[in-house]
């Protein structure tokens, strides 16, 4: 009995020391991407507080704060499932070692495989929304402020708006790049991996012909597109905008 509560507690010492090290370093890389974003690559608020409303910068703060911590959430979820792929690759290379790998177990690690790198997929999707929801309301928060009267007064004796756009873009491609930094080392993580590799050759043998062509292109495209989406969502907020406003 001891044995196996000494097991116990090794196994889930082992996996509690893997998600506190996947949490400091999601935390880790969001509060120097906050801090260099918003302390030193913007370096002053443009809306301050006796211009605007009291305490405006820090409730905006707070609102970007929450939407990043959602994100985090996402990213760590990238680096744990990463994690559990490459046990369940190791624990199927060690039982083909051994030779008790049969057709049962093997079906059963796919399907694992599947569900893992399906999951992953989801978490990409949704913290690639977050931060498309963020540049979205980055956006029309501008667009709101630039709109009052005061400001619409400050366009006509300046010729420029008070809020530019530019830094909605700006912040669209940093969230991208972002995106690009958990996403890319997680996705190769997954792409070595010899059981998430059988997988995708499984999952492509009841493809054929054109169908498979277009599955691997639009896979990859759509990769693409989701990175991208902080910053193209800034060009279709700009746009959508614009033409309400008009």
């Amino acid at each position: 009995m001891k044995k196996i509560l000494k097991q116990i507690l090794k196994l889930f010492g082992k996996l509690w020391v893997r998600i506190a090290t996947y949490i400091v370093l999601v935390a880790i890389v969001i509060l120097i991407f906050i801090w260099l974003t918003y302390s030193k690559l913007i370096d002053a608020y443009v809306i301050e507080d006796h211009i605007f409303l009291q305490y405006f910068s820090v409730k905006m703060l707070v609102f970007a704060l929450f939407g990043y911590f959602i994100a985090s959430i996402c990213f760590f979820i990238y680096l744990f499932l990463a994690d559990k792929a490459h046990q369940l690759d190791k624990d199927k290379k060690e039982e083909e070692k051994v030779g008790i790998l049969d057709d049962q177990k093997q079906n059963a690690y796919l399907s694992n495989a599947t569900v893992l790198k399906s999951t992953f997929d989801y978490s990409f999707i949704f913290s690639a929304l977050i931060l498309s929801v963020f540049i979205v309301w980055l956006g029309v928060m501008f667009k709101a402020i630039n709109s009052m009267e005061l400001m619409e007064y400050y366009l006509q004796i300046s010729g420029n708006y008070y809020l530019n756009n530019d830094y909605v873009y700006l912040v669209g491609i940093l969230h991208s790049l972002l995106l690009l930094i958990f996403y890319i080392p997680v996705q190769l993580k997954f792409n070595s991996l010899n059981i998430i590799i059988e997988q995708q050759q499984k999952a492509s043998e009841n493809l054929q012909g054109l169908k498979k062509v277009f599955s691997g292109f639009f896979s990859n495209f759509s990769s693409v597109l989701l990175t991208a989406s902080p910053l193209l969502t800034s060009f279709v907020q700009d746009l959508a905008t614009s033409f309400l406003g008009s």
